[in-house]
């Protein structure tokens, strides 16, 4: 069995942006399932690299600024071995998944944060660029207003290639005009992403301070170890509200192929494509 699941953030998406936020998970998941045939890394890290490279999505070149007006952006990668790299508060790179990649495959530390997670991204080829590229003009006029969208405005993947090996991967701009500083869930193993060799593959969304607090990914894939897949997502969603009035959403993967998604925001758009080659999704 074969899958990926990706997501476009979990919040409340204006009518006029729905379409868009439709046809970019959808995109990001093809590309994904594309390059599944060299493994699950490499295809949630393709699927979460188109995201960031998009609107109306708030990842890499279209990040929102925080309340400096600044890009600060916080990525993950972790695969089933537990292997993990992680960058936080980077600016001035365009693909901050592949600065997390590169933590990930060549360097002993888990998390790179601020300007050394940027040299050492640099350093190992992921592509600079000036930090005023990063501001695009689609998330300047949605910081310029009050935009009630998605607070957990992240992407993210999980994967599953042939040989049973299971990845997850997610970017973030981080809130809209959040803290200097503000790191949030996504760069955080166990709360933004987690994998289980032969378990599952969970990736979360929503607000940051919530999912760190419940550690959300985890969780999720504690509750899959004895149920299905939607019910770990609907199940681990409930336990975020319950304890700390969290709002976010979740998608999972299975080591059989098997997609649970679970939210308690209005939307969160999501597409998966498994092993019969279809593709299945929702807002």
């Amino acid at each position: 069995m074969t899958g990926i699941v990706v997501h476009g953030g979990a919040g409340r998406i204006p009518k006029e942006m729905q379409e868009d936020h439709r046809r970019g998970v959808a995109r990001a998941a093809s590309i994904g399932w594309d390059a599944l045939e060299h493994g699950a890394v490499v295809a949630v890290v393709a699927a979460v690299r188109y995201m960031e490279g998009v609107a109306p999505f708030n990842a890499g070149v279209c990040s929102f600024p925080n309340s400096d007006g600044i890009i600060e952006m916080d990525a993950v990668v972790m695969d089933d071995e537990l292997r993990t790299g992680a960058v936080a508060g980077i600016t001035g790179v365009r693909h901050p998944v592949d600065a997390a990649l590169a933590v990930m495959r060549h360097s002993r530390c888990v998390l790179l944060a601020g300007e050394g997670g940027r040299r050492f991204a640099l350093e190992h080829g992921v592509e600079g660029c000036p930090p005023e590229d990063l501001l695009v003009p689609e998330q300047l006029d949605r910081w310029g207003v009050e935009w009630k969208g998605a607070p957990g405005d992240t992407v993210g993947a999980v994967a599953l290639d042939r040989h049973g090996r299971l990845a997850a991967a997610a970017s973030t701009g981080g809130t809209i005009r959040s803290p200097p500083g503000r790191v949030g869930d996504v760069p955080v193993p166990g709360a933004g992403v987690y994998v289980v060799r032969r378990l599952g593959a969970a990736c979360a969304t929503g607000r940051g301070e919530d999912i760190m607090r419940v550690m959300l990914a985890r969780r999720t894939l504690d509750i899959l170890e004895t149920a299905g897949p939607e019910m770990a997502a609907e199940r681990a969603i409930g336990e975020m509200e319950g304890l700390v009035d969290g709002k976010g959403g979740i998608i999972v993967l299975d080591a059989a192929g098997t997609v649970g998604v679970g939210r308690n925001t209005k939307h969160m758009p999501w597409a998966a494509i498994t092993d019969e080659g279809e593709m299945m999704g929702g807002l």
